[in-house]
Formats: C-alpha cells, sequence, structure tokens
C-alpha cells in the first residue's frame, strides 16, 4: 500500500514521520501544555492511575467529576488543586460554598 503523502509512511496511521512532522501552529502549545498540566493533577493529585473502577461508564462519569472539581476551583483562584482539596477537605460546607458561587 502506498503512502498517501510521499515520503511519510506515518500518514495512514495518523502520525507525521520523525522530521515530516509539520511546523507548530500558533497556539497549539498552550493548549497542550494545558492538557498535560490537567493530566498531571488528575493523575498526581486525585491518583487516578490507582482508581479501582474500570466499568462500563464509572471512569468517564469520575473523570468527568474530577475535571469540574479542578475547573471550579481554578475559577475560584486556586493555583493549586492539592492546597484547594486540602482547604475544602477541612470544612464539609466549603464545597457546597463553592458550588454555589459558581
Amino acid at each position: 500500500m502506498e503512502s498517501p503523502v510521499p515520503g511519510n509512511w506515518h500518514a495512514g496511521f495518523g502520525g507525521a514521520a520523525r522530521g515530516n512532522a509539520p511546523a507548530e501552529t500558533p497556539g497549539t502549545a498552550p493548549l497542550a501544555d494545558s492538557h498535560n498540566a490537567l493530566h498531571w493533577v488528575r493523575n498526581v493529585t486525585f491518583d487516578e492511575d490507582r482508581h479501582q473502577l474500570r466499568h462500563g461508564t464509572g471512569p468517564h462519569v469520575m473523570a468527568a467529576l474530577r475535571n469540574t472539581a479542578i475547573s471550579l476551583l481554578r475559577l475560584a483562584g486556586w493555583a493549586s488543586i492539592a492546597a484547594a482539596l486540602c482547604h475544602h477537605a477541612r470544612d464539609s460546607n466549603r464545597p457546597i460554598e463553592l458550588l454555589a458561587t459558581s
């Protein structure tokens, strides 16, 4: 099977061959950085990799809830999600207040 792009044998598999990758499009690096930051927070702060829920829609629902919590805390001005979680865990009214004000 001939490659759809000459000299780029990975093109049929959704990737670019080493050295043939297109120049970075303006505005794509911050998106990648924010995705990596979100992934890191979910893995490290929420310990997502050790989560035991593996069947049905459970993992997707939990990921959506984690992303929502991270987004609400960021919108409330928290730079450190770990510190925000500790702060909100000390008083059961704080998460309710966060939801009410968002």
